[in-house]
């Protein structure tokens, strides 16, 4: 009996003081430093768990969906397609909340988003969009490395938000720092654009969706 307590005591001693170092660390590293500790949910297979549709598989009302799009008939879209009516209102609400924000300030915040999360296909994609929207290597290395001196103040406050949203690590002074920059009603739709893109994240890594082509790095 003495053998059994002493063990749950050291496991419960050791349990305690593991989850408090993580805690800690993740309050004291900064940027792609503290990613690490929570990480992605890690993909078993690199095989897609769901059909990847072609637009010819899905009923004529939602075909468009396919050429309507910023990305072309990619695999997101082939595995969001066996779920047609939800994939249309998926990406009615993407057309809304791209809207929130300059296409230069949106791409910075994706790309910190897709960043927090280790989230290959969405860094993959989004270091295209952003080249298309101006960003510089530069810029999208300063994001990848959390170096946000290196940019400008309002497109720093919007990758850090976008790095602690993802991460569930979102703090009042992720708030303040933002707010210098947009109003009220741009910090809720900057919110609800940087959570779309964690909810895209995590369906992606549900469905098994993999990039299509040779990883860019994270690192360009």
């Amino acid at each position: 009996m003495y053998v059994l307590y002493s063990t749950y005591a050291l496991y419960s001693t050791y349990a305690l003081y593991s989850t408090y170092y993580v805690r800690l660390v993740r309050h004291v590293l900064p940027g792609p430093d503290r990613v690490h500790l929570r990480g992605r949910p890690a993909r078993p297979t690199d095989m897609a768990r769901v059909p990847l549709l072609d637009a010819e598989d899905l009923p004529e009302e939602y075909r468009y969906l396919f050429t309507e799009n910023d990305v072309g008939e990619r695999d997101i879209f082939r595995a969001m397609a066996n779920a047609p009516e939800q994939m249309q209102s998926y990406m009615r609400f993407s057309a809304t909340v791209w809207d929130v924000l300059p296409e230069r300030e949106r791409e910075v915040l994706i790309l910190a988003t897709g960043r927090a999360l280790d989230h290959e296909y969405e860094w993959h994609q989004h270091v295209r969009l952003g080249r298309e929207a101006g960003l510089s290597d530069a810029t999208i290395n300063a994001i990848s490395t959390g170096d946000l001196e290196a940019l400008a103040e309002n497109e720093a406050a919007l990758a850090a938000y976008g790095r602690a949203l993802a991460l569930g690590d979102l703090r009042d002074a992720d708030h303040e720092r933002l707010r210098e920059h947009y109003d009220d009603a741009a910090v809720a739709g900057i919110a609800m654009l940087a959570s779309f893109y964690l909810l895209t994240g995590r369906t992606l890594d549900a469905l098994g969706v993999e990039p299509e082509e040779d990883f860019v790095g994270w690192t360009v």
